[in-house]
């Protein structure tokens, strides 16, 4: 699984680099380089899965390429209050479905995210919250006109 600063960051670890390489090749052999944003708010649970299949796809090329990784921040949710929202009324909100169906695909996102590595806890109380300060804090970031990272 890719050990990136990103979520170590988010999951308590230190603060990240602005540039993330993720070496793949051998010294045996000559390798292309790949560059590759990766735009992601730092709780969406499609962003982790998606880094986790993206670090499945590059081990198949392990020794043919090195990836050159970068974080672009993005915020899922601009419009979120501060008290946050139920995930499932969120999702049955956004996407005009059911509480059944809301809760169906948590069950869906948890069972991809373990395939790839990661544990997505969740509970029936749990909430998405307004990403801002979580993002600029991750990403240096000073304010939403600071286009510099």
């Amino acid at each position: 699984m890719v050990k990136s600063p990103f979520l170590a960051n988010e999951l308590g670890g230190a603060s990240r680099p602005r540039n993330v390489t993720k070496r793949i090749a051998s010294d045996l052999s000559m390798s292309k380089t790949v560059k590759i944003d990766f735009i992601s708010d730092v709780s969406c649970p499609w962003c982790v899965i998606g880094l986790g299949n993206l670090d499945v796809a590059l081990k198949r090329f392990e020794g043919q390429l090195t990836a050159d990784i970068r974080f672009q921040p993005f915020e899922l949710n601009p419009g979120m209050p501060p008290e946050g929202e139920s995930r499932f009324d969120n999702v049955a909100r956004k996407y005009n479905v059911g509480r059944e169906q809301a809760i169906a695909s948590r069950e869906r996102q948890r069972a991809l995210a373990a395939q790839v590595g990661f544990d997505m806890v969740t509970t029936d109380e749990s909430r998405f919250y307004n990403t801002l300060m979580r993002t600029a804090c991750c990403t240096g970031l000073r304010s939403r006109g600071d286009k510099k990272s």
